[in-house]
């Protein structure tokens, strides 16, 4: 009997499938790179915004009165940054795990999660815009309040200068851009993502316990008031859900999977003769998996 050496096998087996994935995603990238381009653009003009409404910034020696401030007590000084550290880990998680499907079977496509991820946040951010640049209420943050050189920015003196973002004062001192949670927009996205196509339950339950957890951290670092927390609980996860009920639609299967090709690419390699990528099926010619 012939035996096959399966050490020396398997290892090409998974370089070859690794290659397969990647030229799958290749080949749903190039549908959609430009909606990934004009996401990631946008996160240029949110920065514009959140820039003028640090300009547009009414400083107050005290912030507005907050139950949440009232039952949260004040983090001290020097632990501020353990908000910031929450979050970077979780977004860095986050993405990260979005890149699984190159090196191993996942429910869904990179460039497709990639492309509505980035369409909800695009939503949410837009009406981020629409709400703080509406109203403009007093920062919270120490950093904020009237009397602080951090409270306000010189106004623009040439119309280019709104262009121009400083990123780094944005992220350090940025005052005005309250209503609501830019934090919790990004964090809210992600776990909900990761719930929907995620696998282990123990990581979703992790993940909305952190996103708990985060929330309560950014009212007690006092970087945004209570409101501008629930209003990005509730907000996130309705477009979340009406936009995923929009491409369910769409899709023309009952899978609740992520469709990874539009269907009038479908229908036309199918009237091609060509094989299809399914709907709701990541890289796998339809021909290939039945539907069920």
């Amino acid at each position: 009997m012939k035996h096959f050496n399966l050490t020396a096998y398997e290892p090409n087996a998974t370089a070859y499938s690794v290659r397969q994935r990647i030229r799958n995603e290749l080949l749903l990238l190039r549908s959609r790179w430009h909606i990934i381009l004009l996401g990631l653009a946008f996160q240029y003009v949110h920065g514009i915004f959140t820039q003028l409404a640090y300009r547009m910034h009414q400083p107050a020696a005290q912030p507005l009165h907050d139950v949440g401030f009232q039952l949260v007590p004040e983090l001290p000084a020097g632990a501020r940054w353990v908000s910031e550290a929450i979050f970077t880990v979780l977004l860095l998680s986050f993405i990260g795990w979005t890149f699984t499907p190159l090196l191993q079977h996942r429910n869904f496509s990179t460039a497709v999660l990639w492309t509505r991820l980035l369409t909800v946040l695009v939503v949410c951010q837009s009406l981020r815009i629409l709400s703080f640049s509406s109203t403009q209420l007093p920062g919270p943050a120490p950093h904020c309040h009237a009397g602080t050189a951090t409270a306000t920015v010189p106004p623009a003196t040439a119309w280019w200068q709104h262009l121009v973002v400083d990123v780094k004062r944005q992220v350090a001192t940025s005052c005005g851009d309250l209503i609501f949670s830019s934090h919790m927009t990004f964090i809210l996205t992600g776990v909900l993502a990761f719930t929907h196509y995620g696998s282990k339950r123990l990581a979703k339950a992790a993940g909305w316990a952190a996103a708990a957890v985060l929330a309560v951290l950014i009212i007690s670092a006092r970087k945004h008031y209570t409101v501008d927390v629930v209003i990005a609980w509730y907000t996130v996860p309705m477009v979340y859900t009406l936009l995923h009920v929009y491409w369910r639609q769409r899709c023309s299967s009952s899978y609740a999977l992520l469709p990874t090709t539009a269907d009038a690419e479908e229908r036309a390699a199918a009237a091609a003769g060509k094989a299809a990528v399914h709907c709701c099926v990541t890289g796998v010619p339809a021909s290939n998996k039945p539907d069920l």
